[in-house]
């Protein structure tokens, strides 16, 4: 073999490489530090857990305050509705009570007045219900069947002018005889 060749022979195989000596240099290079030897030991800023920890912390704070401060605002606001509930309330029972009071002296009056006609033996009204009727219905015609509906034609003709006029007549001298008739009662 010649000596040019670059492969290796056998006896060199077991013995250093190449490759081993640049490790060995690039290792002597890099500086060693061992932290368990040092006196005082490295000071590291939070880490990201410290500061996401910190943040919530600041946000539950937050929202402690802000919950505690909306939770008397509801309750200041619990009060005010409540108080002018019972304001209202109390109001209301009191116009109750003084409707109540004005009804029954109402009804009391009425009775009494009631009572005191009776006692007197007079009628309040002085003429019967049909001659009112009568008086109430002169302006008008009725019809022929049962019952006797009122009616006022538009235009009138001649022979319903005169039934007209004919019962405006009646219906005012039964009024008048009714009315004799109750101030005759009267003076008896």
């Amino acid at each position: 073999m010649s000596d040019k060749t670059t492969k290796r022979t056998l006896d060199l195989v077991d013995g250093p490489s190449d490759n081993d000596v640049n490790e060995e240099t690039t290792q002597a290079k890099i500086p060693r530090t061992d932290h368990a030897a040092s006196s005082t030991p490295k000071r590291r800023g939070p880490g990201m857990f410290g500061v996401l920890v910190g943040t919530l912390n600041k946000i539950h704070t937050k929202n402690v305050t802000t919950d505690q401060a909306q939770i008397r605002h509801r309750q200041a606001l619990d009060a005010k509705l409540q108080a002018r509930l019972q304001q209202e309330k109390q109001e209301l029972e009191a116009a109750a009570e003084r409707t109540k009071v004005e009804q029954s002296e109402a009804r009391a009056q009425r009775q009494a007045r009631l009572d005191a006609q009776r006692a007197s033996g007079k009628k309040k009204v002085p003429v019967t219900i049909a001659a009112y009727h009568r008086q109430r219905a002169r302006f008008f015609l009725t019809q022929t069947t049962t019952p006797a509906l009122p009616y006022l034609p538009k235009r009138l003709l001649p022979e319903q002018q005169e039934r007209l006029d004919a019962q405006v007549d009646e219906a005012t001298k039964a009024w008048a005889a009714a009315k004799e008739a109750y101030e005759a009662e009267k003076t008896t």
